[in-house]
């Protein structure tokens, strides 16, 4: 999330916490629904990537992404 997002340490952090509260909902009665928890995280992961313009069908390394230095 650091690097291949460019996001900063805030950021990264809020984000993987939306994530967690997406998957694992407050007040969640503790059984495991692997489905639903698969489509929950990819929901979350999905609307944290279009938040940063970067399309869901976008690879890693994609070539075609501006290459940008980081410290990461």
């Amino acid at each position: 999330m650091l690097g291949h997002l460019r996001m900063d340490v805030e950021e990264a952090t809020n984000a993987l916490i939306t994530i967690a509260d997406s998957v694992f909902p407050e007040g969640s009665d503790g059984k495991l629904d692997r489905e639903l928890n698969t489509r929950r995280l990819k929901e979350a992961v999905g609307e944290m990537l279009l938040g940063k313009g970067i399309s869901l069908d976008t690879k890693m390394n994609d070539v075609r992404r501006p290459a940008a230095r980081c410290k990461v």
